[in-house]
């Protein structure tokens, strides 16, 4: 049995071990790999969060972010689309966190997209882009373009307390 003398400077140590443990990239504060390319200007258009979703069936992960009109249209789906609403669904792939036991972060980027409104004597219309891949290349196919729109505008803002 060891002495009480000794334990608490035992267990000090190897608290003190583990606790300034260095692994290879845990330095790493941002994701680089899940990052959206600089020429996509992502920050200039100002949006913030407004929801989030994990598909564990295709192993994604998915942020609904939006401008000021589109969060105010978001959290109350009674008001009528306004002029200017930026809604931008960014989805990326899952890995698993290597600092995390159990959780996933956002891995390669997969895709993006972006509905824009405009009124147009007085009835709005939208403008859907879809950008696909760590390039974000705009897609030039169509199908599905009705319910992805109808989707990304059905959303629910995420509550926070």
């Amino acid at each position: 049995m060891i002495p009480k003398l000794f334990s608490l400077p035992f267990a000090l140590i190897v608290f003190l071990m583990t606790a300034c443990r260095h692994s290879p990239g845990s330095g790493e504060l941002i994701n680089e790999k899940a990052s959206l390319p600089a020429s996509f200007h992502f920050r200039e258009l100002g949006l913030k969060v407004i929801a989030s979703e994990i598909n564990k069936k295709d192993s994604t992960m998915s942020t609904l972010y939006g401008n000021e009109p589109a969060r105010e249209r978001a959290m109350d789906s009674t008001i009528i689309h306004k002029n200017g609403e930026i809604f931008a669904f960014v989805t990326w792939k899952q890995q698993e966190d290597k600092k995390w036991f159990g959780a996933v972060i956002p891995a390669e980027l997969k895709m993006v997209e972006l509905a824009k409104t405009s009124l147009d004597e007085g009835a709005a219309t939208v403008n859907y882009q879809r950008f696909v891949g760590k390039d974000l290349v705009l897609s030039r196919d169509s199908s599905g373009r009705s319910e992805r729109i109808k989707y990304i505008f059905g959303q629910k803002p995420s509550v926070l307390p």
